[in-house]
This record gives structure tokens, C-alpha cells and sequence, in this order.
């Protein structure tokens, strides 16, 4: 018996030591398998390499993906060999992971070009998967990035003279083309542009659905150049700055339309003399302009200073979803009932196994005096719960999904936004259909979902991965019907006259005009009924915004009221957006309970439609008094990274923050009045949340300044003063510290700055807190573009005992540039400029 119980333990150990090796034999197997897969993704597929593709990825026209805006993305392949498969672009980001799909099929040796759009974030892929095959990851490694102002030609990228800069923003101005297969691709793919140059003949041979989106995209922020020449009359858009083009001598000259700024050659100190030669009219959040072009010109000549005055880094309104950050998009929207189950629910179901699976099932079984069963016992009960937990699951599957619209228009120029909560009760993919034209996403911040969207010329797929018990928002843009109701608004000396039309087939209920960060509630609006209201006593300071500290807000809205949301918490989906709250544009919101026009998203089982919030908006006119600071335009311009966006109009953490003010058309100023000090110091705030950051060491004070020429040859020092010594416009490096600084050019020019004196003065050392610098007020750190001379000036000194002279900060074109140096929380909600001693 022993020698077989030994020869058993020798093959039982023969045994173990084959299938270790097995184990060991699978382990290598499986790691050369990954490792193959791995080097297949990254250099070669089924025999199809990376360098066979021939393939170029071009993401934002060079600039990289971007975590506010929607990015085109441009792959050209020129294969070796004949490709058949799919492209994927994959972006993460905070509002979640968005895949894109196209199938492509290139012959060997041709060339085909694709287009993808972007969602907003942080970081981007594009793969390449043969049919059959495995994924090969494509090189995007070439994206610049950068803060260039990106001006798009349609087809060809425009003619630009070399080194040109924005004035003011010292910004570089680089062209970029413009496929003219994107403009059937919707209004996001200018999001990318700070402006479109676009002849008067490629206007007019746009289709219908193109100039929408372009119209769409200018409403939006996006400047548009047209060069117009003799003979040319209203553009074909929603908007023209021009009624009649004229010979003039060597050129052309410009008659403006009504409520346009306008200027001469001489006003911009260019070529033109006396002819008028630009015009702009503003529209929504942009504007068109109109330039006067040469006989034979397509462009705007080789003036840089007539470029520099035109061309402009666009407004920035931050993300796409007010408050983003905050979380809870689905509960901001629909509601805290869409979570299946609840927390609560779910602990008490917890708690309830716990005890049952623990101490009831010892109690019972030592009462029983069969302890031994809690092998059976605890498998059983598990069992047990885990069927109800299912059950329940499945008795809670989501018959219905909650939809919720937000639909704007300005001058009936508009977009809808449609949100839907998609639910499930097990593991799968969820899809969306849409309408042909609309894109979307899955919103929902750091939720690690992947949302998948398959575009075709009939329709639009979003496919959401959910696992079991999970919920999600899908958001989706799309083209405005028509807008319910008409919004006439005047001002007049200090009063705000309304008047708003329906042309809904059902009421308008919770009616708000917004005019800045004043919101005033009028009466409902039966359907085909005018209502007329007059908002007397507007202050001369702006009211403080509603989201002002950027603490306690969800989406634009506080914690408190997306408990129980309702129809207008669609205008969450517009904070971030165009309704901005901005002055200038007039805007009414009202909820359409009843929307036979809205979107109808195809999900499973059936929608339930919570309502319809709309946003019309306006430019008003003027018939008396000055111009207060609710008719001025303020904007953030981008610029680049600025930061956190709490609030619509709260920016932290921008290292240099530009801002622009639009005068209205009508304001000829006799003066120019700041409340640019309400709401306290630019630079930071008292209760430690801004860090006691201080404005810019070396924006201020008197230096000795050597120059030194690309031979490297210096120049006769000199002493100079003001902000901009130290650190010139237009140059590309600075740096040193409060004594000495040096600065560089492109040209390989060069700088020292050496502080003048023995300055112990606080003003000029770094890490002392606003507050505690001697006399440095509110407008410490911010400067105003003096356009006399072409460079900053303190804010405190351009605006004396609140007021400045137009002729010295207005541009020819009605705009005041403010620059915002060392600020680290910057609330814009009060701060504004208004006209007065109108003539």
C-alpha cells in the first residue's frame, strides 16, 4: 500500500510539475501574444504597416484638440497598398470620452481626404483598423498647439503679410484653408476660427443649410471678412455692413448701412485716405465685416495695419456647460429620481444582506443546532438577494426617457440643444437616433462612458455603453425651427421698453428678460398676444451675476433647485453658450410646455417631453439719452488657456486675461464712463481665494533699456517708462525678475530693461497681496489699449475720476481693449463701460 500511495504522490507531483509548465508554457504564450498585439497596434497590422497608410492628421488647423470647443480634425491618407477599413477618433476630456467612426477605402497610390469633428478635451487619437484586422494608432504627434489668431480661407488659406499681429492682443495671425467639404458639416466646425475671410461670390454659392451654419457660427462669436468691391450691395446674410460699394479713385469705397462702425483709411492710418473702407455690424456674439477690395483683390491688399485692425482673437465663453465642473449633469437637468436605485435604497439593501447573511443566519442556525448548514445556508441566501436585487432591477427598467430642449435665436438666427437621460437596467449599449445634421455627445463629466456617434446623410447614431443600473445625458446640436416668438427692445434715456410677440400655438410661461446679469420677469404670453414691459431706473453700475462666486452652482443653477428641475433647466445648456450674459444683446427666455417642432430623439421605450426653454435675443436701439453700460458689449477674448470657468463670467487661474468692449453703433461719444472698479480689485480678492496673486512686477515704473540688434550689436540706451517697457508688444520671450528684465523678437532683436533707482515701493515687488499695496486700488494690474499711440495704459490713469477720452481708447471700429495682468480671480459681472455727453 505504501509503494502505491508513494508512486500516487509521484505522479500526483508529475502531474503538478506538467501543468505548471503548461501554465508557464501559457503565460509566455500569452505574453508574446500581447506583446505581438502591441507591436501590431503600434507598427503593423494583418501585413499592413503605419508608414503604408501614408497617413497625416491635422487636428483644429493645426492647434490641437481643445477642451472648450469643438475641433475639425483632417485625415489625409495616400496608401501604399489597397486599404479597406475604419477610422476611429477617440477624445477624452471632462465632459466625458466621444468616439467617432468612418468606414474608408483607398486605392494604392490615391489619395482620399476625411473629416471628423472633435467634441471638446484634453486629449485625441485617431486609429486606423483594417478590415478584419487589428487597430494601428496614427501619429498626431505634429499638432502645434499655440495661441495664434486663425483666420480660415474657403478652399485656399488667405493672403496674409508676413509677422502680422492682432493690435492690441499680440497675438500672430496665421491663415489657415478651409475645406469646403466642412461646411456641410454644421456651425461647429468654425468654432476652431477666430474668423472666416469669404468673398462675396462664395457667399452667394452657398447652399442654404451652409449659410445657416455660417450665420449660426457668427452669431456664436466668429468674426466674418468680406471683401467687397464696386457694384457690390446687401451680402447675402442675416446681417450686411454695407447698402453700396463705389468707385473712388484707385479703389473702392464703402457705403456703410445703418447701425454699422465704419471707417476711413485715414481713421485707421492706412492706405485709402479719406474713402470709407471698413465696415462692421455686430451680430450676436460676433460680427461682419466689410472690406473694401481693389479691382482684382480677393483679399484686404497687403496693409498690415488694416489686417491688424480687423482681425481679432474671437470671444471666449468658456465651456460648453456653464459650471461643468460641479458634476451632477444628470441630476442638474432631469432631476436627482433618475438614479436606479438610489443611494439610500442601495445602502439600506446592503445593511438588510449584511444582517441577514450575518448574525439572523447564525442566530437561526445555533437555535436550529445545526451550525454545520452555513456552508448551505449563506450560498442560499446570497442567492436569494442577489434574484431580488435583479428582479428589482428588472421590475425599474426605464420605460421612459426624459427629454429636455433649449432652442436660441438671435436676429431668427438659431440652434436647438436636445438632452435626453438614457437609462438601463443591464449591461449594453443604449442608442440615440437624430436627425440628419445634429452631433452630440455624452455629457456626463469623468464618468469614463464612451460615446460612440455614427453620422450619415440621413440621420445621426449616439450609442452610449452603460453598464447595469447606470445612467447618462446625451446632448445634441442641432438646427432651430422656427422661433416662437418676436422680441422688439429700445432703450431710452435710463428705461428698457420690451415688447414681445408670440407666435406659439400654446403660452409662454416663465417669461425673463435678460439684459446682462439683470433678469426681469414678465407676464405670460398667450399664444398670438403682445406684452409690453418698460424697466425703469436701470443703475449706472451692472448687477452683480447671479453665479458670482462660482461656489454652490450646478450647471449655472444652485444645488437647491436642480432637486426639483423643470422645463428651465434648459437654460443650464445656454450658459456656457450664447446666453452668456453678456451686455449688449437683449435676450427673453420663456418655457413652451407644448413644442410640436422640438426633436424627437429614437430611444427605447418612450420619451417623455419635460418642455421647451427658448432664448431670443436682440440688439437694441437707442431713441434718447447716453449709452449705459447694458448696451456694451463685454467679452473675454481667447487668447489661450484661461483657466477655470466656475461661472459664465467668473475666470481663475489666467495668467493674462484680454477683454473687449462694443459700442453700440449709435454711441458718438462725448466721453467714455468706467465702472470697471465695481465688484473690487481685478487682481485677486480678501478672503485668501485668490491667493493674493498681484499684477505683473513689470508692468509699471521707469527703466534703462538697451537694445540689441539681430548682429548683436546694442544700441544707445535709453530711459523709458510705462507698462509695456519691460515686456514690448510683439515680443516672444521675457522673463527675469523685478530688477532686470530681458526681452526677445522674432527677428532676433533683443532687450535688458534695467529698473531705474533704488524703488522699494511695494507696487513693484512681487507676492505682496493686492489689498495691502499702498494705493493700488481696484484697477491694480489692468491697462487699457491707448490706440493714439498703439500701447497700454493703466487703467487708472486712462480712465480719470471714472471717465476717458474716446479719442485715446475707442478704436476707429467702437472697441476698448482691456488687458488684465496677475489676476487670479477675475469676476467680470459688474464691471462695464457706458458713453456719455452723447452728441
Amino acid at each position: 500500500m505504501r509503494g502505491s500511495d508513494d508512486d500516487d504522490r509521484r505522479g500526483w507531483h508529475r502531474g503538478a510539475a506538467a501543468r505548471a509548465v503548461a501554465v508557464l508554457l501559457a503565460a509566455l504564450i500569452g505574453a508574446a501574444s500581447v506583446a505581438a498585439g502591441a507591436a501590431a497596434t503600434e507598427g503593423t497590422a494583418d501585413g499592413i504597416s503605419r508608414d503604408d497608410l501614408g497617413a497625416e492628421v491635422v487636428v483644429g488647423y493645426g492647434r490641437g484638440p481643445d477642451r472648450d470647443r469643438w475641433s475639425p480634425v483632417e485625415v489625409t491618407l495616400t496608401p501604399r497598398v489597397p486599404i479597406v477599413g475604419t477610422l476611429a477618433l477617440r477624445v477624452n476630456g471632462a465632459l466625458g470620452t466621444g468616439l467617432r467612426t468612418e468606414a474608408v477605402e483607398v486605392a494604392a497610390g490615391a489619395t482620399k481626404v476625411v473629416h471628423l469633428l472633435a467634441p471638446p478635451g484634453e486629449e485625441l487619437s485617431v486609429r486606423f483598423t483594417p478590415q478584419g484586422g487589428t487597430a494601428l494608432q496614427l501619429n498626431t504627434a505634429g499638432r502645434s498647439g499655440g495661441t495664434d489668431v486663425l483666420v480660415g480661407g474657403l478652399g485656399d488659406p488667405p493672403a496674409l503679410p508676413d509677422t502680422l499681429t492682432s493690435l492690441g492682443s499680440d497675438r500672430a495671425v496665421r491663415a489657415v484653408a478651409v475645406d469646403a467639404a466642412l461646411l456641410d458639416a454644421g456651425p461647429r466646425v468654425f468654432e476652431a476660427l477666430d474668423a472666416v475671410l469669404l468673398t462675396s461670390d462664395a457667399l452667394a454659392t452657398m447652399s442654404d443649410d451652409q449659410r445657416r451654419s455660417l450665420e449660426v457660427a457668427v452669431a456664436q462669436g466668429l468674426d466674418l471678412v468680406v471683401p467687397v468691391g464696386a457694384g457690390a450691395r446687401d451680402l447675402p446674410l442675416r446681417w450686411s455692413p454695407v447698402v453700396d460699394v463705389t468707385p473712388d479713385g484707385d479703389g473702392v469705397s464703402i457705403a456703410p448701412a445703418p447701425g454699422t462702425w465704419s471707417a476711413t483709411g485715414d481713421d485707421l492710418g492706412t492706405a485709402g485716405g479719406d474713402r470709407t473702407v471698413v465696415a462692421t455690424i455686430a451680430a450676436g456674439d460676433g460680427r461682419v465685416v466689410a472690406t473694401a477690395a481693389a479691382p482684382g483683390e480677393t483679399g484686404l491688399g497687403s496693409d498690415a495695419r488694416l489686417w491688424a485692425s480687423v482681425l481679432q482673437p474671437r470671444a471666449d465663453s468658456g465651456p460648453p456647460f456653464a459650471g461643468v465642473e460641479h458634476g451632477g449633469f444628470s441630476a442638474g437637468l432631469f432631476g436627482n429620481d433618475l438614479s436606479i436605485p438610489g443611494s439610500v435604497g442601495f445602502a439600506l439593501f446592503v445593511l438588510v444582506f449584511v444582517l441577514v447573511v450575518g448574525p439572523v443566519n447564525a442566530l437561526a442556525l445555533r437555535r436550529w443546532g445545526r451550525r454545520e448548514l452555513a456552508w448551505v445556508t449563506v450560498p442560499a441566501i446570497t442567492v436569494a438577494f442577489t434574484l431580488v436585487a435583479v428582479g428589482s432591477a428588472a421590475a425599474r427598467a426605464p420605460t421612459t426617457s426624459p427629454v429636455v430642449r433649449a432652442s436660441w435665436w438671435f436676429d431668427d438666427v438659431g440652434e436647438e440643444l436636445t438632452a435626453i437621460a438614457v437609462q438601463s437596467a443591464s449591461r449594453g449599449t443604449t442608442t440615440v437616433d437624430l436627425p440628419a445634421g445634429f452631433d452630440g455627445l455624452v455629457a456626463e463629466p469623468w464618468s469614463g462612458l464612451t460615446g460612440s456617434l455614427v453620422r450619415t446623410p440621413d440621420a445621426t447614431r449616439i450609442g452610449v455603453p452603460l453598464e447595469s443600473l447606470q445612467t447618462a445625458s446625451v446632448v445634441a446640436w442641432g438646427p432651430a425651427k422656427t422661433a416662437p416668438l418676436t422680441l422688439a427692445a429700445t432703450f431710452a434715456d435710463d428705461q428698457l421698453e420690451i415688447e414681445v410677440t408670440s407666435r406659439a400655438e400654446s403660452t409662454l410661461t416663465d417669461v425673463e428678460v435678460h439684459i446682462a446679469t439683470r433678469v426681469h420677469k414678465l407676464d405670460d404670453v398667450a399664444a398670438g398676444d403682445t406684452v409690453t414691459a418698460t424697466i425703469e431706473d436701470l443703475p449706472a453700475t451692472l448687477p452683480r451675476p447671479r453665479w458670482a462666486d462660482g461656489h454652490g452652482a450646478m450647471m449655472g443653477m444652485d444645488i437647491g433647485r436642480a432637486r426639483q428641475p423643470g422645463p428651465r433647466a434648459g437654460v443650464a445648456l445656454l450658459q456656457g453658450a450664447i446666453l452668456d450674459e453678456t451686455p449688449g444683446p437683449v435676450w427673453v427666455t420663456a418655457v413652451l410646455a407644448d413644442d410640436p417642432d422640438g426633436t424627437v430623439p429614437g430611444v427605447a421605450g418612450s420619451i417623455e417631453d419635460r418642455g421647451t426653454v427658448v432664448a431670443v435675443g436682440v440688439t437694441p436701439t437707442r431713441t434718447s439719452g447716453d449709452t449705459s453700460p447694458y448696451e456694451v458689449q463685454r467679452q473675454p477674448l481667447r487668447t489661450g488657456p484661461t483657466g477655470w470657468r466656475p461661472g459664465p463670467l467668473l475666470i481663475e487661474g489666467a495668467d493674462e486675461l484680454l477683454v473687449r468692449f462694443r459700442l453700440p453703433a449709435d454711441a458718438a461719444p462725448g466721453s467714455l464712463i468706467s465702472t470697471l472698479d465695481a465688484g473690487g480689485a481685478f487682481a485677486g480678492d480678501d478672503d485668501g481665494f485668490g491667493m493674493g496673486m498681484v499684477d505683473d512686477p513689470w508692468s509699471g515704473g521707469c527703466w534703462e533699456v538697451t537694445v540689441t540688434g539681430p548682429d548683436g550689436e546694442p544700441e544707445e540706451p535709453e530711459e523709458r517708462c510705462g507698462p509695456d517697457v519691460a515686456c514690448p508688444m510683439g515680443s516672444e520671450s521675457c522673463g527675469g525678475d523685478d530688477r532686470q528684465v530681458e526681452a526677445c523678437w522674432r527677428d532676433g532683436r533683443c532687450q535688458v530693461a534695467v529698473r531705474i533707482g533704488d524703488d522699494t515701493d511695494a507696487d513693484f515687488l512681487p507676492d505682496v497681496p493686492v489689498e495691502r499695496r499702498a494705493g493700488a486700488g481696484p484697477l491694480a494690474g489692468v491697462e487699457v489699449l491707448d490706440h493714439s499711440t498703439g500701447s497700454f495704459v493703466p487703467a487708472s490713469e486712462a480712465f480719470t475720476d471714472g471717465t476717458g477720452d474716446p479719442d485715446r481708447l475707442v478704436s476707429p471700429l467702437g472697441e476698448v481693449l482691456l488687458r488684465v495682468r496677475g489676476g487670479w480671480h477675475v469676476d467680470l459681472g459688474q464691471r462695464g463701460i457706458g458713453v456719455g455727453g452723447t452728441t
